[in-house]
């Protein structure tokens, strides 16, 4: 099996963090350009497909623990020809308004195609962090009574 790991910090509490990160139908505060599709279920075994620049993904959520601030999920179908993706997300306060975003994930796949889905695999999920960073700068910007407006 081939993995890979991020860690990284992020400028927020970790209840921030863990509150964007874990809703299993929302991708929008760290996957740009991803959409869910559909989602069935809640919780542990709900499963979403996700339209991406890539293609579609089918993803189910194996574990949920709110109290550890941790998800797993597993990749189910997708355009990759991965094979036993399994994936966690941790998120651990640093300080009060610090913690660290642990990312993982084990996969199969062709011995000849390991390292390049690995690089594959860091860069996104770098880039899902960094997402996840300005999304939450954005957010902390905002004065705290405002109301969005409608027209």
């Amino acid at each position: 099996m081939a993995n890979v790991t991020v860690t990284e910090p992020v400028e927020a509490s970790a209840e921030r963090a863990w509150a964007a990160l874990s809703d299993f139908g929302d991708l929008s505060a760290w996957a740009r350009g991803g959409e869910v599709l559909r989602l069935q279920g809640s919780g542990s075994g709900a499963v979403r497909h996700v339209k991406s620049a890539m293609g579609v993904f089918v993803e189910r959520c194996d574990a949920l623990s709110p109290a550890e601030r941790r998800l797993c999920y597993s990749i189910l179908e997708s355009p990759w020809q991965l094979q036993h993706y399994r994936a966690q997300v941790h998120v651990q306060t640093t300080g009060p308004q610090r913690c660290t975003v642990h990312w993982s994930c084990d996969f199969a796949v062709e011995p000849d195609r390991v390292a390049a889905f690995e690089r594959r695999i860091e860069r996104l999920y770098r880039s899902f962090i960094a997402t996840l960073r300005e999304t939450l700068a954005d957010v902390g910007a905002r004065p705290r009574d405002s109301e969005p407006t409608h027209d």
